[in-house]
């Protein structure tokens, strides 16, 4: 019995109590094939019925206007000098992989921003905070995360080749 209870901390804020199991970073990864089976069939499920149609609705629209939102948004962002070059500073590289880069300018920290490695940075964060402090809700949510992480990889991967990725021009 006292085993059981070393296997939880509780934490309490405000009128909430919350309990965290001990940190386990391969049981969250072991939760991967079982969340790729949620994600494939989810939207078929009845009840989500209403929310796969409306998103095949707004896709079918985007895709009929995407090249007019792609010159818009090109348009608007000439206006106000946002190049789409990139231009990095790199901090540290391992052959011809870059570890740590540095954007040097404002369109190239927006499209950083947008690639992910905010969240990595923020999850690794909380992993440092949690294993100094010993916060295994610290520690639990980076590991969550990192669960998405791989989730959301593996995903990408083999959806990505379903698509012609690449292949659209974009015109000004």
């Amino acid at each position: 019995k006292d085993k059981q209870l070393t296997q939880f901390k509780q934490y309490s804020y405000k009128s909430d109590t919350l309990y965290f199991t001990k940190p386990n970073l391969f049981r969250n990864i072991s939760k991967v094939p079982g969340d790729l089976w949620a994600i494939a069939k989810s939207p078929f499920q009845k009840k989500n019925l209403p929310g796969l149609t409306a998103v095949a609705a707004s896709t079918t629209i985007l895709i009929m206007t995407d090249q007019q939102i792609i010159n818009w948004v090109r348009k608007r962002s000439d206006d106000i000098r946002l190049k789409p070059e990139t231009n990095y500073r790199i901090l540290l590289k391992a052959g011809t992989t870059k570890i740590i880069a540095l954007p040097k300018n404002l369109n190239t920290t927006l499209y950083q921003l947008g690639q992910g490695g905010t969240s990595m940075v923020l999850a690794t964060g909380m992993w440092i905070y949690g294993k100094i402090k010993k916060d295994w809700r610290a520690v639990n949510t980076a590991n969550d995360l990192a669960e998405t992480f791989v989730t959301m990889g593996v995903t990408t991967q083999i959806i990505n080749p379903l698509y012609a990725i690449g292949h659209f021009k974009v015109s000004k």
